[in-house]
């Protein structure tokens, strides 16, 4: 009895070893089926971004998935990164910002940024200069931006006025200014009626002045009076012309009646001031 029972039990696990066996045979004719299906394909691939490292393509025909490293293209660098990279396939690209030392670097041309990852100069432009103030003596040219100051030259300095507050020196490069002084004043006769005070070590002129007339003599400026030495006759009405003094004062000395003479055309005029007369006594 205990034989029988053996040899079912060994039939048994025959039967299920068979079962399992067919099973497996199955299932592995199957996946080499589709697996021949795959390779004969020819693929369509479509790309996309995965993560960091990889892609992910997909075939167009037959969707099966792949994921692979990127292929990456060659790096560039700007001003805006140290260095930007693509994929050709998906185009996923990875970029590194620049880490700048905004303290100026330069040259006698430039001056720039540096990245201090790359070392790559960023924003780069020529110098901006201008004159500044040193000391009592002497300004600076300097860049506005980064400082570079190539030299170092003594002040030109010009007297300017100031009117009649006085004058005083300023640099016309860098428009540093000396203390107010006061004129230095000359009065200067203008001409026989006028004079004016000016600084003779400026350009300061002061407004017109009378002559202030002392026995004939300004006692401002020591402009004589004029003596008239010198007058022209010109006609102001139908009887009498003005005499006027040439010799600087041009006054109105005096007016005196019109010297007629008829010539042999018959043309009267004044001999005096040229003032004419027609025929039938009007001007």
């Amino acid at each position: 009895m205990k034989k029988h029972k053996n040899s079912l039990l060994i039939l048994s696990l025959v039967l299920v070893i068979s079962s399992i066996s067919f099973i497996y045979a199955d299932t592995d004719n199957s996946h080499s089926s589709d697996t021949t299906a795959i390779t004969d394909c020819e693929h369509d691939w479509s790309y996309y971004f995965h993560d960091d490292e990889k892609h992910e393509k997909q075939c167009n025909k037959c969707n099966e998935i792949k994921h692979e490293d990127h292929l990456w293209g060659p790096e560039t660098s700007d001003d805006s990164f140290c260095s930007t990279k693509e994929c050709t396939l998906c185009l996923y690209n990875i970029s590194e910002l620049h880490d700048i030392n905004y303290n100026y670097q330069h040259d006698s041309q430039y001056h720039w940024y540096t990245c201090k990852k790359c070392s790559r100069q960023i924003n780069k432009f020529e110098h901006n200069f201008e004159y500044l103030n040193h000391d009592d003596v002497t300004h600076k040219l300097v860049c506005n931006y980064c400082q570079y100051s190539p030299r170092t030259e003594r002040h030109n300095f010009v007297l300017k006025s100031l009117g009649d507050r006085g004058h005083r020196y300023e640099c016309v490069m860098c428009n540093r200014e000396e203390e107010v002084r006061p004129h230095k004043i000359s009065i200067k006769s203008v001409d026989k009626n006028n004079h004016r005070k000016e600084c003779t070590e400026c350009s300061y002129e002061g407004p017109l002045e009378n002559h202030s007339w002392v026995n004939g003599i300004c006692s401002q400026c020591g402009e004589q009076e004029c003596t008239h030495d010198t007058t022209v006759a010109m006609g102001a009405g139908s009887f009498e012309h003005a005499i006027i003094c040439t010799s600087g004062c041009l006054k109105i000395l005096r007016t005196e009646p019109h010297n007629f003479e008829t010539n042999a055309l018959g043309y009267t005029y004044c001999v005096d001031c040229g003032v004419s007369k027609n025929s039938d006594g009007g001007f």
